[in-house]
């Protein structure tokens, strides 16, 4: 009788033994896989902010090409207007001149 339960309690120390290397091997392949993910977790969020820098500088580019434009543009508006004014000046001064010619 007494080896019978000595064999039994090997059996359940092997058996033991056995499950607690599965549980391990399992514990370590779960870690590997949470870090596998962690990683590729920072990996995309890395890309995510290159893409928005990336953006931000596109977008600041194109707003200053805007603002440039915008400046060109009032300043040639300037142009015309004095231009405009010098003009209608001479126009006046011509028309004043021939008024007294005439009177």
């Amino acid at each position: 009788m007494k080896k019978i339960i000595l064999t039994f309690a090997a059996i359940c120390l092997l058996t033991l033994t056995y499950s607690c290397r599965e549980t391990e091997k399992k514990a370590d392949a779960a870690t590997n896989a949470v870090e596998d993910a962690m990683d590729d977790a920072t990996e995309k969020i890395e890309e995510a902010g290159d893409a928005m820098k990336d953006a931000t500088d596109a977008a600041g580019e194109v707003i200053e090409e805007a603002t440039d434009a915008a400046d060109e543009a009032i300043e040639e508006v300037n142009e015309v207007i004095d231009t405009t004014a010098d003009n209608a000046d001479q126009l006046v001064k011509e028309g004043k001149d021939k008024l007294k010619e005439n009177s």
